[in-house]
């Protein structure tokens, strides 16, 4: 059948390749072998064998094809993407994960596309959906090769940039680079951050923060806060972060902390141990009720990091812990217990969180302090504000592969408030519509960033809403007066209402008794 020995032709010339890693064939190999896989899913034609419906045989021999055929979709998208087309495939690849959601090598083409596309974070989101997928349906993790892809990700590296495919007929073997060899850069010559998507806008910023790399390599132990907004791209600023530590020889680890309620205690903590080759202790007092004894299980987790960190012979480590805002209760007692025994090891322990969870209306107590802890550690802080003007079009641009004209970035930065990640949305849409114009004169938001306001607006109550609702016909600009004449509501209760908005960043205070949305977007 030519259908399915062309189907195994493709597969046998990927065996064996890394899901993330370039093909060792040259670009006239590749670009042929792309060509037969297209011929051979073109001989596919409706359901094989239907006329012998539910027949034991041919139910089997239509689940073989149907694999067969899978298999060839999946080689169309290796091969497509090894000649660079990184963003064209990722709608096929967006569906087929939908369609076969236990399938990881699928997910691991799509959040390699994603990366090569300037789509970081769609692609640990990707990643973060398998794993949820393969928790709820088998209750396993994913396997080694997709969490290395993750860890790659996250650690910005180098490997995951496109190769191009050599013009020679001569195979290249492509090996991964021993860490020994690579060379150590010296101290004064800084590396530099190569600009993308994840990193415009941001220069003044990483500088501060790499300022602190030089202070860590001489013999202590300093900490970064990077809060914002959601959006505001504080998980960029620090996946950046982690490539230059990289860069320089660092040890990294990095864990982002989960919403899920049903995440174990210390979860955070033990997939940095994990990445530094260690487990998280066992609780030799398990049972015990003591507060002695869970203080003994932080203090053995502080001391795994600090051997980590190492002398003055070993490589200085950063420690990267995303979304503190959700961390429980004993991973925030960890931070803080490594801010008081952690002062010459060689570290940099870097975390993000969220303002609108992280102040008093919302954030858990414990992360106060936490906070309180870095506060008195001289932790460096960074919040990131809404992006320029000018950052505003070189994102949209980077991300749609579209000029930006000024008008477009000017009236892209009033429709986002120059949030980053409503920036990237809108271009993702501009690139499939080809032009900004008529996305930017629609009067509702694209629907992944109506989603982001509606799970935020969520959180508030019916009253709350009802007020905003009211407030939003009267202007992206309200005084609580208006207001109160318009609603019908009294001054003093609409105080009590506005309050839980202000505090979660959906409306700014301006003045006294003045407010403003803090997005054009949430208007809308």
């Amino acid at each position: 059948m030519r259908f399915e020995q062309g189907a195994g032709a493709a597969s046998s010339l990927l065996a064996g390749q890394r899901l993330w890693r370039p093909p060792s064939y040259d670009e006239a190999t590749l670009s042929g072998a792309l060509d037969d896989v297209e011929s051979v899913l073109g001989l596919w034609q409706g359901t094989p064998y239907a006329e012998l419906g539910d027949a034991a045989p041919a139910v089997a021999e239509r689940a073989r094809l149907d694999g067969l055929r899978l298999t060839a979709l999946e080689c169309r998208a290796a091969l497509a993407m090894a000649l660079g087309r990184h963003a064209a495939v990722v709608p096929d690849l967006e569906r087929l994960t939908t369609e076969h959601p236990l399938r990881e090598s699928l997910w691991g083409l799509l959040a390699t596309a994603l990366v090569r596309a300037g789509r970081q974070a769609d692609a640990l989101e990707a990643l973060r959906g398998l794993r949820t997928v393969l928790g709820e349906e088998l209750g396993i993790d994913p396997g080694p090769e997709i969490r290395e892809l993750q860890a790659a990700i996250l650690q910005q590296d180098p490997a995951l940039e496109w190769v191009p495919p050599t013009s020679s007929i001569i195979p290249v073997e492509v090996a991964p680079a021993r860490p020994e060899a690579q060379p150590q850069p010296q101290p004064e010559a800084e590396a530099e951050v190569e600009p993308s998507a994840e990193v415009i806008g941001r220069a003044d910023e990483l500088a501060r923060a790499r300022a602190l790399f030089d202070e860590v390599a001489a013999g202590t132990t300093r900490y970064l806060v990077i809060s914002g907004d959601p959006g505001s791209g504080k998980t960029h600023v620090a996946t950046s972060l982690l490539g230059e530590a990289r860069r320089r020889g660092w040890r990294v680890a990095a864990a982002q902390c989960s919403s899920d309620d049903g995440a174990p205690s210390l979860w955070p903590w033990s997939r940095v141990l994990r990445e530094l080759g260690s487990e998280l202790p066992v609780d030799q007092d398990a049972g015990a009720q003591d507060e002695g004894a869970a203080f003994r299980l932080w203090e053995r987790v502080v001391g795994l990091v600090q051997q980590a960190a190492g002398g003055q012979d070993a490589p200085p480590l950063m420690v990267f812990l995303d979304d503190l805002h959700w961390a429980d209760g004993p991973s925030l007692r960890v931070l803080r217990l490594l801010t008081e025994l952690s002062t010459r090891d060689r570290l940099l322990v870097v975390a993000t969180w969220r303002e609108d969870q992280a102040g008093p209306w919302n954030g858990p107590p414990l992360l106060a302090d936490a906070s309180a802890a870095l506060t008195r550690r001289q932790a460096a802080r960074i919040e990131l504000a809404g992006l320029d003007t000018g950052a505003v079009g070189r994102l949209a641009e980077s991300v749609s592969g579209l000029q930006v004209s000024s008008l477009h970035a000017e009236r892209l930065r009033e429709r986002t408030d120059c949030n980053a990640f409503f920036v990237v949305e809108y271009a993702r849409l501009a690139a499939q519509r080809r032009g900004f114009t008529e996305l930017l004169r629609e009067p509702r938001p694209p629907g992944e960033v109506g989603e982001v306001v509606h799970r935020r607006l969520a959180r508030l109550s019916q009253d709350t809403v009802a007020i905003l609702r009211t407030a939003s016909v009267v202007g992206r600009r309200f005084d609580l007066e208006v207001l109160a004449r318009v609603s019908g509501v009294d001054a003093d209760e609409l105080l009590d209402l506005i309050e839980p908005a202000v505090a979660i960043g959906l409306v700014r205070e301006t003045a006294p008794e003045e407010y403003q949305f803090a997005h054009a977007l949430v208007r809308d």
